[in-house]
């Protein structure tokens, strides 16, 4: 074993018969065993230093997985896809642990689990996809962290997927909302399955604030409890409606200063009409008099 400085632990690492990595904090390999340098099928020299996302086959998986290891969402053996020495894709099942500031990665080869593992990468594959393309933002938290964002919510965010990985769930909520997404989290975490959509603001790496339609569903991710979010930026839908409604209310005041109005008009025509056969009147009355006088 490579990078063990204590002897005891050194031995017992190298005649594990599973692969063992150990991840130091800038994401490198600081130790191996023997059995990961066969099981990924590089020189046990070459391992350690190597950025462990060199290792994995899928560059962008590399990036999520090594959020959800340094978070504790793993723990569960799941299959993961690997790149061996000579480029070949190499599909081994891997348990993590927190250890400290490091992440420790046990690499089993699945054997007669091949078509399992096999069957559910593409499960898991079709998801990524279909989420991936969803025209709605999507994002996978566990124990409060983002390990996954798509595509979607990378451009709604304005920053790359690296700068999304791991950051705290409110660091995207408006302050003001703060309480409002806190006492639903906790709703789900009581055992509620499914939060109703509401508009929730949101803000973008930036600082600028937008409105969303936010919904979320507890969900199993990786084999640990996890919250997946559905939001859709209803910043101008909201506007239209709001002018709508501006000239809604302005078309109301219009139709009652009309009837007003009409009330107002129908006796004070009355009058006037009155005063207009008074003056008729008045100029018969008169018409007799002024003929005797002359």
């Amino acid at each position: 074993m490579i990078g063990g400085d204590d002897p005891v632990a050194a031995a017992l690492m190298a005649a594990l018969p599973d692969g063992v990595l150990v991840i130091d904090p800038d994401a490198r390999v600081e130790r191996a065993n023997p059995a990961a340098a066969e099981l990924l099928g590089h020189p046990l020299a070459d391992l350690v230093g190597r950025p462990v996302a060199e290792l994995y086959f899928d560059p962008a998986e590399a990036t999520e997985r090594m959020v959800a290891d340094r978070v504790g969402v793993d723990g569960r053996p799941t299959p993961r896809e690997w790149r061996t020495g000579a480029g070949a894709r190499k599909v081994l099942l891997v348990t993590s642990r927190v250890l400290g500031d490091r992440v420790g990665l046990v690499l089993r080869d699945p054997e007669d689990l091949a078509d399992m593992v096999e069957r559910l990468l593409r499960t898991a594959a079709t998801f990524r996809a279909v989420i991936d393309s969803a025209p709605d933002c999507v994002i996978i938290h566990a124990r409060g962290r983002i390990i996954y964002a798509n595509r979607t919510m990378q451009q709604m965010w304005g920053g790359p997927l690296e700068a999304l990985l791991g950051r705290p769930t409110t660091d995207l909520v408006h302050p003001d909302d703060h309480a409002l997404v806190t006492a639903r989290l906790a709703a789900l975490a009581d055992g509620q399955q499914i939060l109703p959509f509401i508009d929730e603001r949101l803000v973008r790496q930036d600082g600028t604030v937008f409105l969303a339609h936010v919904g979320a569903v507890a969900i199993s991710f990786d084999g640990e409890p996890a919250v997946m979010v559905v939001a859709r930026d209803v910043t101008e839908v909201r506007a239209r409606q709001a002018r709508g409604g501006q000239i809604e209310r302005m078309v109301a005041l219009g139709s009652l200063a009309a009837g007003v109005a009409h009330e107002i008009g129908n006796p004070l025509t009355y009058v006037l009409l009155r005063l207009d056969a008074a003056s008729v009147r008045a100029v018969e009355v008169a018409a007799p008099h002024h003929r005797d006088v002359g």
